[in-house]
């Protein structure tokens, strides 16, 4: 299947029919398995296409979940299953290998707030808490910057736009590709060396492996926020950083927001890299649990 294009700008699409096929059937199966109860598969309208999103119902005020860059929805299932009690949504991100499909171009920021914006009215949600993880923690700050009316708080897992991303990223990234294919004992070895579980998950590997090879995502990179945009950010704030992450210096990361954002509570996971949600999600859980339980929020279901 070729690249479509509308205007100058291509749309996110696979390779081909039969790359779809197989990520699409490796994907449904996965879902199958790794969920902790099976959620209720819903489809949103929007202007960008059709946007899939995973659903568990509760009560409160309902959890929308962002993934990173190459991934899906599937990058927090160790975490739903702590998350349970609330509703919660998991969101695949247009443009992105997953169950969404692009249909039209997003161009920018404001188009990636739309978008959002348009699947939360599909969703009928009037306040969210709005989490995100790597690419998907600049889409929260984004919003938050850009439409935050409906925002309770956000919740932001190593996510971009504090700072230019560091060459140690692409580096590990490629560390992490070479590993996928090497022998077990190497790549068992490189997934605690690189602090990236996934590689001695044989399923979630293939997965990743058929995303990021098989699908071309168009969206916007990630730009850093200027002083300015994070003083403007009032909506709550919870961060979460990796000690040791791979995509920022992560002690800057830590003080410039503190320094920026007037309702942040933030903190560094001792010994962890990018992949938070994956590899640290009993943490990342807890921590997402005690601060919508805390006093500052008020709102335990």
């Amino acid at each position: 299947m070729a690249m479509s294009r509308r205007g100058d700008v291509a749309l996110g699409q696979f390779v081909s029919a039969r790359a779809e096929g197989e990520f699409r059937a490796t994907y449904d199966a996965l879902c199958a398995q790794r969920w902790p109860t099976p959620p209720r598969q819903l489809e949103v309208a929007t202007r960008f296409g059709p946007t899939c999103v995973f659903h568990w119902p509760g009560s409160g005020t309902p959890i929308v979940l962002l993934h990173g860059s190459g991934s899906t929805s599937l990058l927090w299932h160790r975490i739903v299953e702590g998350l349970i009690g609330r509703p919660v949504y998991a969101v695949d991100t247009i443009g992105e290998a997953g169950r969404s499909i692009q249909r039209a171009p997003v161009r920018d920021q404001r188009d990636l707030a739309t978008w959002l914006d348009e699947v939360l009215d599909g969703l009928d949600l009037d306040r969210v808490h709005l989490a995100g993880a790597s690419y998907g923690g600049w889409l929260a700050l984004n919003q938050a910057l850009r439409s935050p009316r409906r925002l309770t708080t956000i919740i932001l897992v190593e996510p971009g736009g504090f700072e230019k991303v560091s060459p140690r990223l692409f580096l590990w990234a490629i560390a992490c590709g070479l590993a996928a294919i090497a022998p077990g004992p190497i790549r068992r070895w490189a997934a605690r060396r690189l602090r990236m579980g996934a590689l001695d998950d044989p399923e979630m590997r293939r997965l990743a492996m058929l995303s990021q090879s098989r699908y071309r995502p168009r969206l916007p990179r990630v730009a850093v926020l200027s002083d300015d945009e994070l003083r403007s950010i009032t909506t709550p704030a919870l961060l979460l950083l990796g000690e040791r992450s791979e995509l920022h210096r992560s002690r800057r990361v830590l003080a410039r927001a503190r320094a920026l954002m007037p309702a942040l509570e933030a903190e560094i996971v001792p010994g962890a890299g990018h992949t938070l949600p994956f590899d640290q999600a009993g943490v990342v859980t807890d921590r997402i649990r005690g601060y919508l339980a805390s006093t500052a929020v008020r709102d335990s279901p």
